[in-house]
């Protein structure tokens, strides 16, 4: 996970955090390989989380 602290994406990605799923080896069915965006709130606890990237996971071979 890493802080946004960049000026590249949207203002809304400004000051949250992506977070890199890599999910895990024996899930049945598979999951992760998707990048989430958290946003925080003012206090700097975290608010909502939306899917930033995915689509690497093959859903029928699980890698």
């Amino acid at each position: 996970m890493t802080f946004y602290d960049g000026k590249m994406f949207p203002i809304k990605y400004q000051g949250g955090i992506f977070v890199a799923s890599y999910g895990s080896w024996n899930g049945s069915p598979a999951s992760g390989a998707l990048i989430d965006f958290v946003s925080l709130k003012a206090d700097g606890h975290a608010d909502m989380d939306e899917i930033f990237a995915e689509g690497w996971l093959n859903p029928q071979t699980g890698t």
